[in-house]
């Protein structure tokens, strides 16, 4: 067996992500190239909401990449981009925006009747 094969980023490199991130995944300190290269296999493999999760992480924790900062973003609009509207979700969608639009109505009205013309 080839000894790079025990490492993570050249099996990242050859496109063999499910197996780089059972490596990535073993490392007891991940340092932030490691992270960077397990949100990529992740990303690749479509398990994005791990992918944004592991970047938000990183982030947090004081990661400076723009890599990551990018695919942060990047991880997030395919979550969002993936997820089926349901019809009870519209619904929600809808009610919610009507709520919102009668108390801001009824706020403005209420606390500004004296600025009318």
């Amino acid at each position: 067996m080839d000894e790079n094969y025990g490492n993570p980023n050249q099996l990242r490199k050859d496109g063999k992500y499910a197996e780089a991130i059972q490596l990535y995944e073993q490392l007891p300190d991940k340092s932030e190239n490691d992270v960077t290269g397990l949100a990529y296999c992740y990303r690749k493999t479509k398990e994005y909401e791990k992918a944004a999760r592991l970047c938000y992480q990183a982030i947090q924790n004081g990661a400076s990449s723009e890599w990551l900062i990018g695919h942060t973003v990047y991880g997030m609009s395919s979550i969002i981009h993936s997820t089926s509207l349901s019809p009870e979700l519209v619904m929600h969608i809808f009610l919610n925006a009507i709520a919102i639009t009668s108390i801001s109505a009824a706020f403005g009205l209420f606390f500004f009747r004296r600025y009318e013309l």
